[in-house]
């Protein structure tokens, strides 16, 4: 099994014997040299002796790269004994690749990779094949990073503990 870290992750497994129509559950670890982490009976669901099991991308975010070894327990149903049932080699990849940046962050990325490029080389607008295509103007295009550009100092400010109240100057005349 291969796991991508940021990555929501499936798996099924055929357990004869342990059948959730005789009550058993399942849990399972995924273990190597360093690490010991638990998969709750919660991320596992099952139909006869098949099981899957469901890691959230929220979770798979935080795992190592890394070898690892998957463990499947199984849980009697009544006397709550664990027997070990299954177990395969578990790789995980890409840890470190989930994009953490706000959708204003990416947004001011890209209006940004725009500038550069139209400061090199850019049309207002032209035609290919009989179809006109227009471009936006400087204009709206260094309105728009300006706009994300503030909005993105805005969440840093929020997320650093800031006040979302901005500054306003109040003139008075006479």
């Amino acid at each position: 099994m291969k796991i991508d870290a940021g990555l929501t992750a499936k798996g099924e497994f055929s357990l004869s014997g342990y059948s959730t129509d005789d009550g058993w559950t399942v849990r399972g670890r995924i273990v190597n040299a360093t690490n010991d982490l638990a998969l709750a009976t919660s991320l596992f669901s099952g139909s006869g002796a098949v099981w899957t099991l469901k890691i959230p991308k929220v979770t798979t975010a935080a795992y190592a790269a890394g070898t690892y070894t998957l463990q499947l327990i199984a849980i009697d149903p009544d006397d709550s004994e664990e027997y070990p049932v299954y177990s395969e080699p578990l790789t995980v990849s890409g840890a470190g690749m989930v994009d953490l940046r706000t959708n204003n962050e990416i947004v001011l990325e890209q209006l940004r990779t725009v500038i550069r490029a139209k400061s090199t080389k850019d049309y207002e607008s032209m035609s290919i094949d009989g179809q006109s295509i227009t471009r936006l103007s400087w204009d709206d295009i260094l309105k728009a990073e300006k706009t994300f550009a503030r909005r993105v100092a805005d969440e840093r400010r929020t997320a650093g503990g800031g006040s979302q109240i901005k500054n306003l100057q109040v003139g008075f005349s006479s």
